[in-house]
């Protein structure tokens, strides 16, 4: 019985200072971190998006997308997208492909000289600052591609 009081006698000493030492943690939510935002651009030109990106874009066959490019950057490579929540003449229509979307990109990709047949092109969807009409700005980081295998 002593014992135990010469211990909690030591706790109330020693438990104020310990408090003062203590961490200030914040748990992080794994929802945050589910997966790359990514799109590729597959051998016949089509622009396929991650199931990541589908879901942290909300992207369904009733919107679009609309490309741009920095005109102060060095070349037409600093691509960015903006999905918009309808249908417009100036965009390239979301298509859905079983749980998968898509876009019939490959005049874009044709103009802009990317080589989409002979060699893998992925790019990371980073979401910007910029928020356009509402919408939110991505930058399309282009990720070093390997050459495809011949068919």
């Amino acid at each position: 019985m002593i014992l135990m009081h010469t211990i909690k006698q030591l706790f109330s000493i020693f438990a104020p200072n310990l408090n003062k030492n203590t961490m200030k943690i914040k748990f992080l939510d794994a929802k945050q971190f589910e997966g790359t935002l990514k799109c590729t651009v597959q051998s016949n030109g089509k622009l396929n998006f991650s199931s990541s990106a589908i879901k942290a874009m909300a992207l369904d066959n009733h919107k679009s997308v609309r490309f741009a490019y920095n005109q102060e950057g060095k070349s037409k490579d600093e691509l960015y997208l903006l999905i918009q929540d309808k249908i417009t003449d100036d965009a390239f229509k979301v298509n859905k492909a079983g749980n998968y979307y898509y876009l019939n990109a490959k005049s874009l990709f044709d103009n802009l000289g990317v080589d989409y047949v002979h060699h893998s092109v992925v790019f990371d969807l980073i979401k910007t600052n910029e928020v356009i009409d509402g919408l939110t700005l991505y930058k399309m980081n282009r990720r070093k591609g390997k050459v495809r295998k011949a068919r």
